[in-house]
C-alpha cells in the first residue's frame, strides 16, 4: 500500500498476534533513541519523541504482517515497518 491510499481498516481485521519480525501482541517495547516524528515531506509533526518511552505491541494485519502496529504512551496508535527492533528493544516483563 502506497502512502497516499487510504483504506478503512475495521478492528475485527486485526488478528495477527505474532509479526514475523519477532513481536507479538502485548508486549512493551523501549524505545533506544529519541526519533523526531516527521511527515513524509520531511516536515516535524510535533515534538520529539523521547527515548526509554515504553509502546505496546497491538494485534497486526495478517494480510500486512511488515506492518506493525504500536500504542505509544500517550495512547496514540502507529504503524511501524517491520523493522521496529532497531530503533526499539523488548521490555523484560519481569522487570520492575
Amino acid at each position: 500500500m502506497s502512502d497516499d491510499e487510504y483504506r478503512l481498516v475495521l478492528p475485527r481485521e486485526h488478528t495477527l498476534m505474532e509479526y514475523p519480525c519477532g513481536v507479538r501482541a502485548g508486549e512493551r517495547l523501549r524505545l533506544k533513541r529519541d526519533l523526531p516524528p516527521l511527515e513524509p515531506e520531511g516536515r516535524h509533526t510535533r515534538d520529539t519523541i523521547t527515548a526509554g518511552s515504553i509502546w505496546l505491541v497491538l494485534a497486526g494485519l495478517p494480510h500486512e504482517p511488515d506492518v506493525v502496529w504500536l500504542r505509544e504512551p500517550s495512547g496514540q496508535s502507529h504503524t511501524w515497518d517491520d523493522t521496529v527492533l532497531n530503533d526499539f528493544e523488548k521490555v523484560d516483563p519481569d522487570a520492575s
